[in-house]
């Protein structure tokens, strides 16, 4: 019994194999093939072009936070050195 099983597998594999083999050699076949493939190229384009908008919109957030962290720490640093100034001039009176 698996014996004809694996002579049905073979015998299958190889008609499904002539079928795609004419199916792909004819000239409708090379047809679908080229769209199917521009297609392919075409999602692939799209995707890489949404992956890129997608970095340049990462970093552009990147780069306005650490702009705005500068920022909060220069201005902690003022401060801190406002109040260090106060404080000597109230502790030396």
């Amino acid at each position: 019994m698996k014996t004809g099983n694996l002579l049905i597998g073979v015998l299958a594999g190889a008609a499904a194999g002539a079928v795609l083999s004419i199916y792909f050699n004819s000239e409708k076949g090379a047809e679908t093939l080229k769209k199917l493939t521009d297609t392919a190229g075409d999602y692939i384009s799209d995707l890489k072009s949404k992956a890129f908008d997608g970095m340049e919109t990462v970093t552009d957030k990147y780069e306005d936070v650490t702009h705005s962290v500068k920022d909060f720490a220069e201005k902690g640093k003022e401060k801190l050195h406002d109040a260090s100034k106060e404080y000597a001039s109230n502790y030396n009176h």
